[in-house]
C-alpha cells in the first residue's frame, strides 16, 4: 500500500509493510531502547551514559562515547539541546541517537534499506530497518540549496514535542554534504492515498471511514497540542499526514487507521503567541493555504486552522461520497474551480465551498450526529450537542478573516468525543517488524 512523507512539499509514495502487534506504550518519557513487547533485546544494549559536556573541558559524551574535541556540529546539536540525556536518548547507532560518520565508516551505520520510497530535488526517502525495527530515513543533500542548519530544523520540533498523533524523530546522523533523519512509523498511507483507496474500493471500506470520523477528534487534538506549544505547522494538508492500519496490534475499537501529523520542514515555534504573528516570506503550497499566507501578509496560529478546515471538507465530501451520492465528490471538486482564473485553491473558491458545506450539512446532519454518536455511546447525549457544535465550526474555519476562525482549543473540545482512546497518550511504543519477531 501507498503512503506518503513529503520532503519540500513533493509527494513521497511509501510502501509499508505489516507491525507486529504491540501491548501498551511506556509513559516515563523513555523509548525502552527499541525494545517492543514482542523482542528480548537487553535494554542495556540502547542504554547509553548521559550526553553531556564536562564541567572541566568541552569534551562531550554521547551513546557512552567521549568527544574530547567534539566537532562544529554536535557543539551545534548541543547549543539546540538537541544532545539529549540519558533517559531520553534513543541510541539506534550504538553511538548516541545523533551521530557523525566519516565516508569510509558506511558499513558501520546500522541500517538495512529496504527501498526506495520517495525522493524529490534535496531529499531521498527510504524504508530501512535498525535491527528489528522499521523507520523511514529521510535523507537530505545538503549545500548551497539547504544547509545543514535549516535542515535540522524538523528534527528540533519533533523532539521537543511529543503526541501520539505526531511523527516521531528517532535520531540523526551526517556523513559528508548528507543529512540523515530516522522516523516512525512508517505509514500504509497518506489522506490522499487513503482517501483514493475508499473512492476507488466502495463499499468495501467501512473501517476506513468509520476511522475517518475519529480524524475529526485525532486532529484537532494534535493541532490543540501543536498551538499550545506556540508552533505553527504551516503546511498542513493531506500529503502530510500519514495513515497506518492499526487493527494488527490493537482490535478492541472501532478504529482501525491512525493517522499522524507529519513533514516539520517548514515549522515555525515562538516565544510568545504574539510573536506567532508574522509576515516573513515563508514557503507554503497553495491549494491549502489561507489567504493571508498567499499574500504573505501577517498571519498566525490560525493559518493552521484554514488548512485543516480544507482537509476537513475532503474527509466530509468522503463520507458522504460513501452513504451513497456518487456525484458528491464530483460537485465538491467543482466547487474548486469556480472562479475566473481557474484557480484550485481552496482560498479562491471560498464562497463555492462554504455553499456547498451549507447543502451537505443541511441533508446529511441528522446522519452525520447519528453515525458520530454510534461511535461514541458512552455519552450520546453530549456527542450529539457537540457533533453539531462542529458542524458549526466547520464554515468559520474557512473564513476568510483569520481573526473569525476558531482557535485550535475550541476545535479540540467540540472534537473530544471524536478522539481515539490515545489521543492524550505518550507517542507509541515503537514496535519490531512482523517478519523479524
Amino acid at each position: 500500500m501507498n503512503t506518503s512523507y513529503s520532503t519540500e512539499g513533493s509527494l513521497q509514495m511509501w510502501i509499508s509493510l505489516p507491525s507486529a502487534p504491540n501491548s501498551s506504550s511506556r509513559g516515563d518519557g523513555s523509548v525502552a531502547s527499541f525494545v517492543t513487547t514482542r523482542t528480548s533485546l537487553s535494554a542495556a544494549s540502547f542504554r547509553t551514559a548521559q550526553s553531556r559536556i564536562a564541567s572541566r573541558n568541552t569534551s562531550l559524551v554521547t551513546g557512552g562515547h567521549t568527544h574530547p574535541n567534539p566537532s562544529k556540529w554536535l557543539e551545534y546539536l548541543q547549543e539546540k539541546s538537541l544532545i539529549p540525556t540519558l533517559d531520553e536518548e534513543k541510541n539506534w547507532s550504538g553511538r548516541g541517537q545523533h551521530v557523525e560518520y566519516e565516508s569510509h565508516e558506511a558499513s558501520l551505520i546500522p541500517l538495512v534499506s529496504e527501498g526506495v520510497l520517495g525522493f524529490s530535488a534535496t531529499a531521498l526517502v527510504e524504508s530501512v530497518r535498525c535491527r528489528r525495527i522499521r523507520l523511514a530515513r529521510k535523507t537530505v543533500k545538503c549545500g548551497y540549496r539547504i544547509k545543514r542548519e535549516d535542515a535540522i530544523k524538523e528534527v528540533e520540533h519533533l523532539q521537543r514535542l511529543r503526541h501520539y498523533h505526531l511523527i516521531q524523530v528517532i535520531g540523526t546522523y551526517v556523513m559528508g554534504r548528507d543529512l540523515a533523519i530516522l522516523l516512525y512509523p512508517v505509514a500504509d498511507y497518506n489522506l490522499e492515498s487513503f482517501i483514493d483507496s475508499i473512492l476507488d474500493e466502495q463499499p468495501q471500506t467501512g473501517r476506513r471511514v468509520a476511522s475517518m470520523c475519529f480524524f475529526f477528534g485525532c486532529l484537532s487534538n494534535a493541532l490543540q497540542y501543536l498551538h499550545s506549544n506556540i508552533t505553527r505547522h504551516m503546511d498542513i494538508k493531506p500529503k502530510n499526514l500519514l495513515v497506518r492500519d492499526i487493527s494488527r496490534k490493537d482490535d478492541r475499537f472501532a478504529i482501525r487507521y491512525n493517522i499522524y501529523l507529519a513533514d516539520f520542514g517548514i515549522s515555525r515555534s515562538y516565544s510568545s503567541y504574539d510573536a506567532s504573528e508574522t509576515d516573513s516570506a515563508t514557503s507554503f503550497t497553495r491549494t491549502y493555504s489561507a489567504p493571508e499566507v498567499i499574500l504573505q501578509e501577517k498571519r498566525g496560529l490560525s493559518a493552521d486552522i484554514f488548512s485543516l478546515g480544507c482537509v476537513f471538507l475532503e474527509i466530509l465530501a468522503v463520507i458522504a461520497f460513501y452513504w451513497g451520492d456518487p456525484n458528491e465528490m464530483k460537485i465538491f471538486r467543482e466547487n474548486r474551480t469556480t472562479n475566473i482564473d481557474g484557480d484550485q485553491s481552496y482560498q479562491a473558491n471560498i464562497p463555492a465551498l462554504r455553499s456547498w458545506l451549507d447543502h451537505v450539512v443541511g441533508v446529511y446532519r441528522d446522519r452525520l450526529v447519528s453515525a458520530f454518536t454510534d461511535l461514541t455511546q458512552d455519552q450520546p447525549t453530549k456527542s450529539l450537542h457537540e457533533t453539531d457544535t462542529l458542524l458549526d465550526l466547520l464554515p468559520k474555519m474557512l473564513d476568510a478573516d483569520p481573526s473569525l476562525r476558531p482557535t485550535a482549543a475550541a476545535l479540540a473540545t467540540c472534537t473530544s468525543h471524536l478522539c481515539c482512546p490515545r489521543c492524550h497518550s505518550e507517542p507509541e511504543a515503537l514496535e519490531a517488524a512482523e517478519e523479524c519477531i
